[in-house]
């Protein structure tokens, strides 16, 4: 069973809307009221007000949790939760980059020079004496950026799958009903041709409900 994320988004945004006021008061709305009263010129005093009174309207200027990066956090909450794991990173973002089977930092990807298929790597961690990175993508089937994201992945593949590192692993995580969808043009679901795609020696794919037993294999 693939893992809820929206049931704990749901969740997340309700404990935002509670926290609006704390977020008001420290700043944290500023930028989306002043937006608002310009776009339909209302005053931000009583725009303020509306928030402090109503429920429905806390729920409008509430920090939408995606803001937060709550997919990136709840994958890495799910990771951080496997027996064995280690020396766990969630990295920060373009820390890491996977060039070539190579894994570069910011500074060396720059001196290598610009390379267009270079992608970013979201997490690292330990397992068994082993080092794996991983690049984790949560995407649904509406939002209009599906088609980039899968590309990401796909591609990160094709770079890890370069990689000629004894003990050193690369796992493309891809979670979301979008990825359990058919790819026309493979005619396989798009999470299994990610896992096609992958070498399967040092290079895999899986969802993140899979993920312990990935390991566990490897």
């Amino acid at each position: 069973m693939l893992y809820n994320y929206e049931k704990e988004y749901k969740e997340a945004y309700k404990k935002n809307i509670c926290l609006a006021e704390q977020h008001l008061e420290a700043g944290k709305l500023d930028d989306k009221i002043n937006k608002f009263c310009a776009f339909h010129g209302f005053n931000k005093d009583l725009v303020i007000s509306e928030i402090k009174r109503s429920d429905i309207v806390k729920a409008k200027f509430a920090i939408d949790p995606k803001k937060q990066n709550f997919y990136e956090k709840k994958a890495s909450e799910w990771i951080q939760s496997i027996k064995k794991i280690g020396d766990f990173e969630n990295l920060p973002n373009r820390a890491l980059w996977v060039i070539n089977g190579g894994v570069m930092t910011k500074r060396e990807k720059e001196k290598f020079g610009s390379v267009a298929q270079a992608k970013t790597i979201d997490f690292k961690w330990r397992y068994a004496g082993k080092i794996f990175y991983a690049s984790h993508k949560y995407t649904k089937v509406s939002g209009g950026t599906q088609g980039s994201q899968y590309k990401d992945l796909r591609s990160f593949i094709v770079e890890a799958n370069k990689s000629v590192q004894r003990d050193t692993f690369f796992i493309a995580i891809a979670d979301g009903e979008f990825y359990q969808q058919t790819d026309k043009e493979a005619g396989v679901k798009r999470i299994q041709r990610l896992k096609n795609e992958a070498n399967r020696k040092t290079v895999f794919s899986c969802a993140i409900n899979e993920l312990e037993q990935l390991l566990q294999d490897i």
